[in-house]
């Protein structure tokens, strides 16, 4: 600590000390008033020798020990004098003073923690605890210390500020924001403190909330250097990294060693998964703070964004037709620095039907199997996106090329449009796999965020069927952020779901000629911690087909937890069912469950 936090922390621990009457011999006080140290101390001991009990005596001793500038020995008296009077608070204060001045932290603090304990309602004593607690650091302590100060000083505004500090460094957001948030209601023109609420609300994934902040930024100080600043590093990692990067490049070249603007550009390239500028952009980071805390957590998400992985996923599948589906898809992912993937992997999908249920083999046959090897390929140019996949898969009757190619294009922040042709087995039961039938499927894709707090996804999928059939799909998805908190987010929204066949046949999978599904939905995602998550998807409507004209509820639910969100291992396990809702070999429930353990390299 400096010498004027150590000023600063013997001002806040400075009171005034009370003790029964003591005989203090007099020739020591004669020695005090005539400056002779040293000589008054030596009385004191001797005396000390007779009556080793006397607290005052002892916290004389420890005065003269600090006008000597003998730390140690203050300390030392004044663990004498608590031994004699351990329920005096203004002692262990004083013995929170002497440990502070030797840049002892830890001791200083459970010092002003005694006093704390015997006099609770002491403001000044929770202050330096406090104070204390904030240099250590244990954030814990200072929260509660400010939030008992303000308790008894509610009309101090600046204690607010000082909680909201110390909770936003703790890594308690919540907390933080709720008291930021008291002290602009009383001070709305600090335009610093804008800032930092905006900083909070960002790191608890609020970014809506984080603008509006920096825009009573604004307001109040300009688009000056800090606005353009803390708002590119909230577009960033809000989605909006074409925007961030338009607001950092000309303050790069200004400042093309600035650690934060830095970091921000490394978070929005890889954002835009641009492997070769977000390395070196990263590269960057690290050579200019290579053991901060903010470094370890940008080389985490470049590594979770953009690492190559292996993944031995393994699935399980049932439903109330009685169908069973056991698949396993191991897979290997090479991330290149320009921006291209190369995968490998495998399917395995053992099915089984009961007989009678219609989904058995035409023959009777309970079981049937599907395998396919598969290699893929996927570039990154700018805005657009190549990928494809080729693979040969088999059944038991026969086998083929089955393929998908694809482009997506990303013409602006939160817009992205994505189609696809694909080819290979229709693999939806038994039957469908017994009887050998392909499809070959169009897809197109629309992810759009309006705002940074809404999305809207939309699917559209057409299907042809060897056996002479035609399926389409089509399925809008809306939805809001209704909460950004430290350990929860949550959306709210819609589902509108609409499927078809051209012809109704008997070959093992379900082909009406319409069917609807209309559903609320919610999002809740708990943030357990950095590296673990758990997401729910949750959805209840109405239903119908074309053979059932009256609507009747359906819904799902599915869950998915995450450990090692950035770490180098990750594992995935998620389950889900659907109720009263058709599916697609015709199943009006079932459930699902899948493991995935993933290396990141």
């Amino acid at each position: 600590m400096t010498t004027r936090a150590l000023v600063a922390v013997v001002v806040v621990l400075c009171a005034v000390n009370t003790f029964a009457q003591s005989a203090i011999p007099a020739e020591g006080l004669a020695a005090e008033q005539a400056g002779n140290w040293a000589q008054a101390r030596d009385i004191y001991e001797a005396s000390l020798e007779r009556e080793p009990h006397d607290a005052a005596l002892w916290a004389r001793v420890a005065d003269i020990e600090a006008h000597l500038g003998n730390l140690e020995g203050n300390v030392a008296a004044l663990r004498h004098a608590i031994d004699e009077a351990p329920n005096d608070a203004t002692l262990h204060q004083r013995l929170s003073q002497g440990y502070a001045l030797l840049g002892q932290p830890s001791a200083a603090l459970e010092a002003i923690e005694r006093a704390v304990a015997l006099s609770p309602s002491s403001v000044d004593f929770l202050r330096a605890r406090a104070t204390l607690a904030t240099w250590l650091p244990d954030y814990g302590r200072a929260q509660d210390s400010y939030r008992r100060l303000l308790q008894l000083q509610p009309e101090n505004h600046e204690l607010a500020l000082s909680l909201a500090r110390v909770s936003a460094w703790g890594g308690r957001s919540d907390a933080a924001v709720d008291a930021y948030r008291r002290y602009l209601q009383h001070e709305p023109g600090a335009a610093a403190v804008w800032i930092e609420l905006a900083r909070t609300e960002g790191w608890r994934g609020n970014y809506g909330a984080a603008l509006a902040a920096l825009d009573q930024y604004r307001q109040l100080a300009g688009p000056d250097g800090a606005f353009a600043r803390e708002s590119a590093a909230v577009l960033a990692r809000a989605g909006r990294p074409d925007k961030a990067l338009d607001t950092l490049q000309p303050m790069l070249r200004q400042q093309p060693d600035d650690y934060e603007l830095n970091l921000t550009r490394t978070i929005a390239l890889t954002m835009q998964r641009r492997s070769r500028e977000a390395a070196n952009a990263l590269e960057a980071v690290q050579r200019l703070q290579p053991d901060a805390r903010d470094t370890h957590e940008a080389e985490r998400v470049v590594r979770a964004t953009m690492a190559s992985a292996a993944d031995p996923g393994v699935s399980v599948y049932g439903d109330s037709s009685g169908l069973s589906v056991q698949r396993v898809t191991p897979r290997a992912t090479i991330a290149l620095a320009t921006g291209t993937s190369l995968a490998a992997g495998s399917t395995h999908e053992m099915l089984t039907a009961p007989i009678g249920s219609g989904l058995e083999q035409v023959g009777g046959n309970p079981d049937a199997r599907h395998d396919q090897l598969w290699v893929s390929a996927e570039q990154q140019a700018g805005v657009f996106n190549l990928r494809g996949r080729v693979g040969q898969s088999r059944v038991a009757t026969r086998s083929l090329t089955a393929y998908a190619i694809g482009a997506g294009v990303a013409p602006f922040d939160g817009l992205k449009f994505s189609v696809e042709r694909s080819f290979g087995f229709f693999v939806m039961s038994p039957r469908t796999v017994g009887l050998g039938l392909d499809v070959v499927g169009h897809r197109g894709q629309v992810d759009w965020s309006p705002t940074i707090g809404s999305h809207v996804a939309v699917d559209v999928l057409h299907q042809s069927l060897s056996d002479g059939n035609r399926r389409w799909e089509f399925t809008v998805a809306p939805r809001r952020s209704f909460a950004r908190t430290e350990r929860l987010n949550l959306d709210l929204g819609v589902v509108v779901s609409q499927m078809g066949t051209t012809r109704n046949l008997d070959n093992g999978y379900y082909d009406p000629q319409r069917y609807e599904y209309y559903a609320a939905a919610a999002y809740p995602y708990f943030k357990v911690r950095e590296s673990i998550g758990l997401g729910l998807s949750l959805a209840a409507g109405v239903q119908r087909d074309d053979l059932s004209p009256t609507f009747r509820f359906g819904g799902n639910a599915t869950a998915e937890a995450t450990f090692g969100i950035y770490d180098p291992w990750g594992l995935k396990v998620s389950g889900g069912g659907i109720f009263n809702q058709r599916l697609g070999n015709g199943a009006f429930s079932g459930y699902g469950a899948s493991v995935s353990v993933i290396r990141r390299f």
